[in-house]
């Protein structure tokens, strides 16, 4: 993957608090059982780079394969997906 600017965070939605920002994406896997969110700014022309970043991060912790979801899997927050 050529180098970008881009920054993804990753949170383990069972240890770390997480609130969505509004100005930013977010994408949401499960690490083997356990939820985690992914969430990221970028300009346009980066939205080519996410699927190899993520590509990359689910080999790196030998998950390659993770699915992702654009919901918040944690209900109880009762977050709607902003488009």
């Amino acid at each position: 993957m050529p180098n970008s600017d881009l920054q993804i965070s990753i949170y383990d939605l069972n240890t770390e608090e997480f609130i969505p920002d509004t100005q930013k994406y977010q994408l949401y896997g499960d690490y083997h059982g356990a939820p985690i969110a992914f969430e990221f700014i970028l300009k346009e022309s980066q939205w080519e780079n996410i699927p190899a970043a993520l590509r990359w991060f689910a080999r790196y912790v030998n998950y390659p394969t993770m699915e992702l979801i654009p919901e918040d899997p944690r209900r109880s927050l009762n977050l709607r997906v902003v488009r």
